[in-house]
C-alpha cells in the first residue's frame, strides 16, 4: 500500500482479499476477507505497528497469515505482529 494515496475517514473501509486456489478452503471458508476501517489502519501506521518498506517510509507491505489451529489471522512483518481475527469477514462495518 502507498501511504500517500491512502484516505483516512470514518466512511472509508479497506478490504483485503485473502486469495486461495479454486478448490481449496481456508479457515473453513472459500472466501476470506479482512475488513478494516481506515481510521484503525491510520492508528496502526502512526503507532508503528505496521512496518514500512525498508528504503521507503511511504510503502507498507501487508502480509496476513492464517493460524488454522486457533482460527486466527495474523499480520506479520519485520518483528511486528497484529491479530486481525476480529476483522475477518467483518461486513458489519458496512451497516
Amino acid at each position: 500500500m502507498y501511504g500517500s494515496k491512502m484516505v483516512y475517514s470514518s466512511d472509508v473501509i479497506y478490504v483485503f482479499v485473502c486469495w486461495i486456489p479454486e478448490r481449496h478452503r481456508l479457515m473453513g471458508k472459500k472466501l476470506n476477507y479482512i475488513v478494516i476501517p481506515s481510521k484503525k489502519l491510520e492508528t496502526w501506521i502512526k503507532e508503528g505497528k505496521i512496518a514500512h518498506k525498508q528504503k521507503n517510509n511511504n510503502i507498507f507491505n501487508i502480509f496476513i497469515y492464517p493460524n488454522e489451529k486457533e482460527k486466527k489471522w495474523l499480520y506479520k512483518n519485520k518483528d511486528k505482529s497484529l491479530d486481525l481475527s476480529e476483522y475477518w469477514n467483518n461486513f458489519q462495518v458496512f451497516k
